[in-house]
């Protein structure tokens, strides 16, 4: 039996919304077309009719260690974005960088940097609600994982992991119950296999396993001792239907 659902029912997002913060990500990078302004220590709170964007309210960063940039990138007298920076031996490093995406008055995209200033994590807000609901993982400057929460409850549901740029794996939590009980697997860029836990035991109830011409066929967990045998007994199948 060929299946081409893969038991997933938690719908993974693919907002196109990254496209327009790698944009703006560059504008605030170099200050391209923008006003700069450049404070001391920032006090919290932000004041919104004075300084512009308001930060999330919710956010643990103290302000207090760095100094504060402000940029407005759309020419209304107002910061849309922030850059925060500390002293680095004789020069200074970027910590953090904070940017009002869709001109709201809210920050809705947050990217932080390690010690040498490399890329670290982003945060964004894709809905705008004032939350956080996508946490992008950097490591050594390349993606690593990506967090979801799909139904903005503030608990991550979706997660996916990353090796060499291509996906490697996916695990979902698709009765949101706070534990993962599904998983997919990819080898070069394609999925290789999936599985669903049924009862919740944390073990996959039902694997299905991609055969040669590419479509997943459904087994049971017991059938699967290995992904290369897994593989073979699939393509049998799919061979005798």
């Amino acid at each position: 039996m060929k299946k081409d659902s893969f038991f997933l029912t938690v719908k993974i997002p693919s907002w196109t919304s990254a496209i327009a913060v790698a944009a703006l990500t560059t504008m605030v990078g170099t200050g391209c077309a923008s006003k700069q302004k450049t404070t001391g220590v920032m006090d919290e709170p932000l004041n919104a009719e004075e300084l512009g964007a308001v930060r999330l309210p919710d956010d643990t960063f103290d302000p207090a260690c760095c100094s504060k940039k402000g940029i407005d990138l759309n020419g209304d007298m107002r910061d849309d974005a922030y850059h925060f920076s500390q002293k680095a031996g004789s020069g200074r490093v970027l910590v953090r960088k904070e940017i009002d995406v869709n001109s709201d008055g809210k920050i809705d995209l947050i990217q932080n940097y390690d010690a040498i200033g490399s890329l670290s994590s982003e945060r964004l807000d894709t809905d705008f609600d004032g939350k956080i609901d996508v946490v992008n993982i950097y490591e050594k400057g390349s993606l690593a994982r990506k967090e979801y929460d799909t139904n903005f409850d503030n608990l991550i549901d979706v997660s996916r992991f990353y090796t060499g740029g291509k996906v490697a794996r996916i695990e979902a939590d698709q009765d949101l119950d706070g534990r993962v009980d599904y998983w997919e697997y990819y080898e070069n860029g394609k999925i290789d296999r999936s599985g669903y836990d049924k009862d919740g035991d944390g073990v996959v109830d039902v694997w299905a396993v991609a055969a040669a011409d590419g479509e997943l066929v459904e087994q049971k967990s017991g059938d699967l001792k290995s992904n290369e045998d897994a593989t073979k007994n699939a393509e049998g199948e799919a061979s005798a239907e």
